[in-house]
């Protein structure tokens, strides 16, 4: 049984991610979630120090500082806003599949199939693995009455994520 304050601890994103990085410090993803549980707690400086943290290269560095932006202004519904940044952070990382993701969440939000569906196929391109990706693929798919290949994606989505 585990004891209070770890159950406390497990059930803070914050604490969780923490946990994650201080077990596998090298782990790029428990970074990420880090920086965005810290978001979402309001914590910019510590977002930025997370994000720093891994991070050490200065083009690398700005990127990552590109895609806090953007995911705050997402949060905090400045969709204009947020589009300009993920866009950039898609150019300046044209192999990463998080802006597009991000980019597809948005016009999704927008009820833009067409734009959600071609940003959430480029982030599978560049990651077959991404379960979230697939998932939210499924999701615009369904929206737009392709039925079909909505349960392909969620099938696949469930292959890298189950559960």
């Amino acid at each position: 049984m585990l004891s209070k304050t770890r159950r406390e601890k497990l059930s803070c994103p914050c604490c969780r991610s923490r946990i994650v990085v201080a077990e596998v410090p090298d782990y790029a993803p428990g970074w990420r979630g880090l920086g965005r549980a810290l978001l979402r707690a309001g914590l910019l400086d510590e977002a930025t120090r997370a994000v720093e943290t891994l991070d050490s290269s200065p083009e690398i560095r700005l990127r990552a500082e590109g895609r806090l932006l953007a995911g705050r202004l997402s949060e905090a519904t400045d969709a204009a806003a947020a589009l300009a940044a993920f866009t950039d952070a898609a150019e300046a990382s044209p192999g990463d599949p998080e802006p597009w993701r991000e980019l597809g969440r948005l016009a999704f939000r927008e009820e833009r199939w067409g734009d959600a569906q071609t940003a959430l196929r480029a982030a599978v391109d560049r990651d077959d693995s991404d379960a979230a990706s697939w998932h939210n693929l499924g999701l615009v798919l369904w929206e737009t009455g392709q039925f079909q290949e909505a349960r392909d994606c969620w099938r696949r989505s469930l292959r890298h994520r189950p559960g």
